[in-house]
């Protein structure tokens, strides 16, 4: 009887895990009349990182103008969103982002982590970059979804603040996105 129950364990904790709650997540992302393919999907754990570009891009991960990325972190949530926007805004603090991060009702149902970011051309990357994010916790942990767009370095707009009604542009395209990462069970 006892070899039954070593045969049996494996398969008791397969079924376990397929009932566990997961994020199921699109192949296409629409936005702002476009559409957006998956292009990458890493996985690690319980960590999911995808990317989305235009349909009508060369969908290099390596070289892109705009983009979507989809982030979840399947399980139990470890940081609540209050201690994830002091992460960010601890991280924000780096010189020269421009950025606002902040917990907001979301239609009175839940609360979302949202920021917008305006982030200096590097040595790597010769462009100023726009990001917006949006953050939820769920039955089947953190998700996250992320919209970043290039802009090319002008001298009349060294001012990175010269960018901030392109990224509230951006924010509220990405507040109006249906949530993209369903929680199964």
């Amino acid at each position: 009887m006892a070899w039954f129950r070593v045969a049996i364990f494996p398969f008791f904790l397969t079924a376990c895990s397929l009932n566990a709650p997961h994020f199921v997540q699109p192949q296409k992302v629409q936005l702002n009349g476009q559409s957006y393919e998956m292009v990458t999907d890493n996985r690690l754990d319980h960590l999911r990182q995808s990317l989305y570009l235009p349909s009508n891009s060369s969908r290099n991960p390596d070289d892109w103008q705009q983009g979507i990325l989809l982030f979840s972190e399947e399980g139990k949530t470890v940081q609540s969103l209050a201690e994830r926007v002091r992460f960010r805004q601890d991280f924000a603090k780096k010189k020269g982002t421009h950025s606002q991060i902040a917990l907001v009702d979301n239609q009175g149902v839940e609360q979302e982590l949202r920021s917008e970011a305006i982030h200096p051309p590097t040595a790597r990357f010769q462009n100023v970059q726009l990001e917006v994010t949006r953050g939820r916790n769920s039955a089947c942990g953190y998700s996250q979804i992320q919209f970043a767009k290039k802009e090319p370095v002008r001298k009349q707009t060294s001012d990175l603040t010269a960018f901030q009604s392109q990224l509230t542009e951006l924010a509220q395209l990405l507040a109006a996105l249906p949530w993209q990462m369903e929680c199964q069970k």
